[in-house]
């Protein structure tokens, strides 16, 4: 678990690897946004594309499709305080997809960073929130 003041992530191990279901509890009253930073190793026995998304109140909010290995960021759009699933499409036991080690855990990609912004410079944030919104009331 990891908590930062605005937000805590629930399903990320301490060397970063997060499980498949995982869970962000915003504690944060005020908009903004939470940035992780991924990594998705090349060593990972996967069928890519892997898929990633961000669910609040059965919505998705963000969502990443990574079409091969490396760095990416998931930008997740807050807008107020409450559970956030994340999710990923595939994951992997270390010891039974690469018999290299005891590891027993079922994981997916590991969260390297994450950081709250609570300013949208570009109104990236605003634009999703009313297309949101639009959606909801059709």
């Amino acid at each position: 678990m990891a908590a930062r003041g605005h937000y805590e992530i629930r399903g990320r191990y301490e060397d970063c690897w997060m499980l498949p279901q995982a869970i962000i509890h915003v504690f944060d009253t005020k908009p903004g946004k939470i940035t992780l930073e991924l990594e998705i190793p090349a060593w990972l026995p996967f069928k890519f594309p892997l898929s990633i998304k961000a669910v609040k109140d059965n919505e998705e909010i963000a969502v990443l499709h990574a079409s091969k290995p490396g760095y990416r960021k998931l930008r997740i759009p807050v807008r107020e305080p409450g559970f956030i699933e994340l999710s990923a499409n595939q994951s992997f036991v270390p010891n039974e997809a690469l018999g290299l080690s005891r590891d027993t855990r079922q994981i997916c990609y590991r969260v390297r960073n994450d950081t709250w912004g609570s300013k949208n410079k570009s109104g990236i944030l605003s634009r999703l929130w009313r297309r949101a919104d639009r959606r909801k009331s059709t």
